[in-house]
This record gives structure tokens, sequence and C-alpha cells, in this order.
């Protein structure tokens, strides 16, 4: 498994705009001076882009709540999830 990490959600949608490809990204909800909510809607705008996307978020109201999936995200994860819990929820995306 190959990973790329970016501080900033422009420093990502660069990569993206420039035709990089990725299996999964895993977008942080808490992200400056943008909101990982901001970063996915600019994602969708991107021509062609049909990358599978977890939302990094610190609190569970999504599991009350399916919101995250109209905004056009696959899946989300609980930041303080244990890892096993983070890899199986990576695995099913990428297998």
């Amino acid at each position: 498994m190959e990973l790329t990490s970016v501080k900033l959600g422009k420093e990502g949608l660069e990569k993206i705009r420039n035709k990089e490809k990725y299996d999964l990204i895993l977008l942080d909800e808490e992200l400056e001076p943008q909101n990982g909510h901001i970063i996915m809607q600019k994602l969708l705008e991107i021509r062609n882009f049909n990358t599978k996307v977890i939302l990094l978020t610190k609190d569970n109201k999504y599991d009350y709540d399916d919101s995250y999936l109209q905004e056009g995200f696959t899946d989300y994860i609980i930041k303080s999830s244990d890892k096993e819990e983070i890899l199986n929820k990576m695995n099913k995306y990428l297998s």
C-alpha cells in the first residue's frame, strides 16, 4: 500500500487536478482554512472524479445522520477508532 499525505486541502485538490490517481482518499473534516466538506464539494466539481472518499470526523454524529452520503462521501471513520477498525473500513473499499 502506498500512501500520500498533504497538510492542506488545496494541496490535495492540486494533486487530483493534476490527474494523480488514488484508490481511496481519507479526508479530515477539520482542515484549515477550508474544512473537509468544502474540499469534498470541490473534488466533485473535478471532471471524471470518481475516487472513494472517507470522511475523518471527531464525533459520531453521522451514526444518526447520513448527510455525509448526500455530500458525496463514501463512508466515515471516527478519529478515535482503533487501528483495526480503521484498517477494516479502508480494506472494505480497497478490495
